[in-house]
């Protein structure tokens, strides 16, 4: 998790004062503070099954929900209903301290084909594990709570963690099909500056490959894809696709570019959101600790850095009371839905202040001005000059809904109850920003749609013209390509590809072109 602790003992006292805080639940729910237009919703509520510490959560793509307890515990849940089951209680987490437990989850894209589940979680051998599971039962069905997990297999088991502090915490799957996981320094910040060590780093594997037979680990050259950037001869450094980092606890991947955007919790006077643009990217090294933002650290044992190195594409101070934990939100992209923000909120990347105003929940929104990332112009209603929302409690996740609303998970019963919720537009209400060639929503029915019937991909787009839909696999191949000249308008997808086969289950990518400017983009599941 993000609580920072270091060497600056002021720093750790405000953190035990605020971990007491947040644990014993102090504090009553009050209203969310939202700009004009926009509302704040319950999609699930954590009854007592959840009364410890639910640190995650992911999507199926059906809509049910995979989430995670930090005490180890998995549950599937139905939104916008109670109904909830406990599916499996991972074993060997140690959940000691705040930074440690079952601290991620991700789906499989392939999903149902690949029916696997991913953990990252930290072992009672003091060691940090990534492990994948199988799934059955009723893997489509979005009213069912009948799945199970079996077949641990342990793809990772060598993350050292010798201190309780700095995991980082997230894993996430690209649209290029690699996992990628974010790994923090344990408290050892010269780690971050070792190839060798996969400590203060964004890892990036390939686990198509995976389950190899028993029960892992493989070896670590059948998980590692071909085209990371750094080339060895170590085999950790083979896995490493960015390094320099502190604790890294949460980042996201911007779907329709594969861009990363990694939330750096700072230790002495600096916050910092680092993105990697995928297209030609080489390898970063983002500086810790000789670097926390543009400062530069003299502390003697902080002296081990390697150059070149890659400043933050976005830094802001913190304080002792409202910015000193950032939290890795997503970039937003509209769905064409009635939920969907406006336009001038379309490329716009939010994150959140998870300790902000004592826990108060500070959601802040960046925009793309032509040259750099910035603080976007306040939206009539936002609570104040900085927070585009506030009251939203302690968010550890936050991720993009298809339906174009921001979800979250709050972690702790402070300012707001334990659950997930989401923030959804409630009228047309623009924002300063918007222009004509901003990309439009989309959305497929049916969703997941059976291969031989396939689906229709509703899309809006701001003028009629020929243009083409491609869609992809999980591994970027090219699988079908479509025409339309409709704005807006559907195109039927027949399940089938260029060379009209019917196209195996899994997930697919799509994305509309006009004169070659991308208009929308989205993803569909097939089943048999």
């Amino acid at each position: 998790m993000a609580i920072r602790a270091t060497s600056f003992p002021r720093t750790a006292l405000r953190l035990l004062i605020l971990i007491l805080f947040v644990s014993l639940g102090a504090g009553s729910a009050v209203a969310q503070n939202l700009p004009d237009g926009f509302a704040h919703e319950t999609v699930f509520p954590f009854s007592a099954g959840f009364a410890n510490s639910p640190i995650g959560f992911e999507f199926l793509p059906d809509g049910r929900l995979i989430v995670i307890d930090r005490d180890a515990d998995v549950f599937v849940a139905l939104p916008y209903t109670n109904t909830f089951l406990k599916i499996h209680t991972v074993p060997d987490v140690t959940s000691a301290s705040v930074h440690r437990g079952l601290l991620a989850v991700a789906i499989d894209p392939a999903w149902p084909a690949r029916p696997y589940v991913y953990f990252l979680y930290t072992h009672v051998d003091s060691i940090m594990h990534i492990a994948m599971y199988t799934a059955s039962g009723d893997l489509t069905d979005p009213g069912s709570t009948n799945i199970s997990l079996s077949n641990h297999f342990i793809l990772i088991d060598d993350l050292v963690d010798n201190q309780d502090i700095h995991n980082g915490g997230t894993l996430r799957f690209g649209p290029d099909g690699m996992l990628y996981i974010s790994i923090g320094d344990d408290n050892d910040a010269c780690r971050a500056q070792d190839l060798t060590k996969l400590q203060g780093k964004i890892l990036r594997i390939d686990v198509s490959a995976m389950p190899d037979t028993g029960t892992g680990p493989p070896p670590k050259a059948l998980i590692t894809p071909s085209d990371n950037p750094f080339p060895g001869p170590d085999e950790n450094e083979k896995l490493v696709y960015a390094w320099g980092l502190r604790n890294p606890w949460k980042f996201t991947i911007d779907a329709p570019t594969g861009d990363l955007y990694i939330g750096d919790v700072g230790a002495q006077a600096w916050e910092e959101i680092n993105i990697i643009t995928s297209a030609g990217y080489t390898g970063n090294n983002y500086g810790w600790p000789q670097y926390e933002g543009t400062d530069s650290l003299t502390e003697p044992w902080l002296q081990c850095g390697v150059n070149p190195l890659t400043f933050a594409d976005y830094q802001y101070p913190h304080d002792s009371t409202s910015s000193y934990s950032v939290m890795a939100g997503p970039v937003y992209h509209g769905a064409g839905t009635s939920l969907s923000f406006p336009p001038g909120y379309e490329g716009d990347y939010f994150y959140q202040e998870a300790f902000g105003e004592n826990a108060t929940g500070g959601l802040r929104r960046l925009t793309f001005d032509g040259n750099a990332w910035v603080p976007a112009a306040p939206a009539p209603g936002q609570p104040d000059a900085v927070n585009w929302g506030t009251e939203l409690g302690f968010v550890v996740d936050m991720q993009l809904g298809d339906d174009g609303a921001l979800y979250y998970s709050s972690m702790f019963t402070t300012l707001i109850p334990r659950g997930i919720y989401r923030i959804v537009a409630t009228s047309a209400t623009d924002v300063e920003g918007a222009g004509a060639s901003l990309a439009q929503g989309t959305w497929a029915v049916p969703n997941p749609a059976k291969a031989a019937a396939g689906t229709t991909i509703h899309y809006g787009a701001r003028r009629a013209a020929a243009m083409t839909m491609d869609i992809y696999d999980v591994r970027g191949r090219l699988v079908r390509t479509l025409t339309t000249t409709s704005a807006p308008g559907s195109i039927h997808w027949n399940g089938r590809t260029n060379d009209q086969k019917i196209a195996g289950p899994g997930v697919y990518l799509y994305r509309l072109q006009d004169s070659g400017e991308t208009v929308t983009h989205g993803k569909v599941t097939l089943i048999r």
